[in-house]
């Protein structure tokens, strides 16, 4: 079974224009495929938190110019909101703590 999850930045809002009359095209977005990854350790969830950054850096590469000053914060800005949505996406709390700051628990196995 292949799990992925696809999250999208609201591209509009980010640059000023109004949500209305941006297309679902005019959006950066990107999937993250983490079926090889084990969310139940402390590694994968750190991977997978990795790669949802990794991809929401690609996905915003595009959004503003980074030569000025109002480019580069809307591109962090695309990268934070994508990054936050694919977390919220997952519904998983280790990776909520690691993306809050936090570090993700250590499973530890008892008999």
């Amino acid at each position: 079974m292949t799990r992925l999850i696809t999250f999208a930045a609201v591209a509009a809002l980010l640059i000023g224009a109004s949500a209305a009359n941006a297309s679902e095209f005019d959006q950066p977005h990107m999937t993250v495929k983490y079926a090889d990854l084990n969310l139940a350790s402390a590694n994968g969830v750190k991977t997978l938190y990795s790669r949802i950054k990794n991809a929401s850096a690609a996905a915003c590469a595009s959004i503003g110019d980074d030569r000025t000053l109002g480019g580069v914060n809307q591109i962090k800005a695309c990268r934070n909101e994508m990054a936050s949505e694919g977390v919220r996406g997952m519904n998983l709390r280790a990776l909520t703590q690691l993306a809050s700051g936090g570090s993700a628990p250590m499973q530890v196995a008892t008999h």
